[in-house]
């Protein structure tokens, strides 16, 4: 059995402060994207088994798709005996949920492949005990996601854009990028900031006044070529253009698909480039 497992990106992330489980309270705006890891699915006798391709990360217990399966079989007592081929196309380290989003993918699957019977409630309980991106995955599309980012709230579907995304050939950790946060900065933005753009989603003029990532600042000023990856796609009529989650990918989104995809085929020789749409 195959399955996509599609990234997102974060078109506006902000932290409203330390948590006192160690990770971040943050308000985020989730968009799935078409750029995609596969999955197939086949039985085995007994036991959880991975093959990466290429092996670009662990395929043992430290790969979210293994502890998301043993995870399932630890709440529902099922023995979930398979072997999982997981093609890497999304890059580690880039700010673009491959992990998480591999993870939801094995859950959905395995919960269909062996009628496990959990509805979509359960699996998000499930999910967000693997990470805090990983309940977004389950659900896809568009999404707000408050605490963590495990909890979600409607959000109105994509209008209709054409992206283009820089991936380069280094990774940024987010952990060293939580921790640069200056939350005396950060504490006054308690309140709701992305909310209340839902009734101007359409307004593609108004997007770089409502929407920010508060990594990005830490981000490029220790790594100056991805800020000069950011202003190049502006420069190249990207109405709007940023950082998803703590990096290294940047994004830039277009109205028109010609000025998406000439800016793609340029930019495309000197860093490694994908062409997207909101999904």
């Amino acid at each position: 059995m195959r399955t996509y497992a599609y990234a997102k990106i974060n078109l506006g992330l902000r932290i409203l402060g330390a948590r006192a489980d160690g990770y971040h309270e943050i308000e985020t705006l989730f968009q799935q994207i078409d750029l995609c890891d596969i999955l197939d699915f086949s039985p085995a006798d007994s036991g959880i088994h991975l093959q990466v391709v290429p092996p670009i990360c662990p395929a043992d217990e430290r790969n979210l798709v293994i502890k998301s399966a043993q995870l399932l079989e630890l709440k529902t007592g099922r023995k979930l005996g398979c072997c999982i081929k997981l093609q890497k196309v999304i890059p580690p380290g880039s700010g673009l949920g491959g992990g998480s989003s591999d993870a939801a993918a094995t859950l959905k699957t395995l919960n269909s492949l062996f009628g496990v019977g959990l509805g979509e409630p359960e699996l998000l309980q499930v999910a967000a005990e693997l990470g805090s991106d990983v309940p977004f995955f389950i659900r896809g599309g568009t999404a707000l996601g408050m605490g963590r980012g495990e909890k979600l709230e409607p959000w109105p579907p994509s209008p209709p854009y054409h992206g283009v995304l820089l991936l380069p050939d280094f990774e940024v950790s987010s952990g060293w990028a939580y921790s640069m946060v200056n939350f005396s900065l950060t504490k006054y933005k308690k309140r709701s900031k992305f909310r209340g753009f839902a009734v101007h989603y359409n307004d593609f003029r108004r997007w770089k006044q409502f929407f920010n990532n508060d990594l990005e600042h830490i981000v490029l000023k220790n790594f100056p070529d991805l800020r000069a990856l950011r202003d190049r796609l502006l420069s190249m009529g990207a109405f709007y253009a940023s950082m998803s989650g703590s990096g290294s990918s940047i994004f830039g989104l277009f109205e028109d698909e010609e000025a998406a995809q000439n800016a793609f085929k340029a930019l495309r020789e000197s860093v490694k480039a994908v062409y997207f749409r909101p999904i």
